[in-house]
């Protein structure tokens, strides 16, 4: 699982429930080369690769990060953490996740989707094109 954005718990609460699940953390506006190429190397490594953002649509350099690691043709669940604008912009995703927020009981909701605790069935409130 790849986490984008300041850390906000998401990865913490993914290892609780599923201990086998590597993860890598990046800063979104300047992530390290030594992280960038461990999220590469576990992207590369992975059946199915979890990539969590924050509002990837406004930050640049989290663009920059993302887009080549949901590109490599692997099974993607992309997470949106607040607004869900990112899942319009990184379409190559295959399965989307948006909590519209990142409030605690936001972030377990998404770990509770991903290990089949509960079925999402909400629509989104907005378009995912802006403008």
């Amino acid at each position: 699982a790849l986490e984008t954005g300041d850390q906000t718990g998401f990865t913490a609460r993914l290892s609780a429930q599923l201990p086998q699940v590597e993860t890598v953390s990046l800063n979104p506006t300047a992530p390290s080369g030594e992280m960038i190429h461990r999220a590469h190397a576990l992207a590369e490594s992975s059946d199915v690769l979890i990539v969590t953002t924050r509002n990837a649509h406004l930050v640049p350099a989290q663009m920059e990060t993302v887009r080549p690691l949901v590109a490599k043709g692997k099974k993607v669940i992309l997470i949106c953490l607040r607004n869900p604008y990112d899942a319009g912009v990184l379409t190559e995703a295959g399965t989307v996740i948006c909590t519209c927020g990142d409030s605690a009981p936001s972030l377990q909701a998404a770990v509770d989707v991903l290990v089949g605790k509960i079925t999402p069935t909400a629509a989104l409130p907005v378009p995912l094109t802006m403008g």
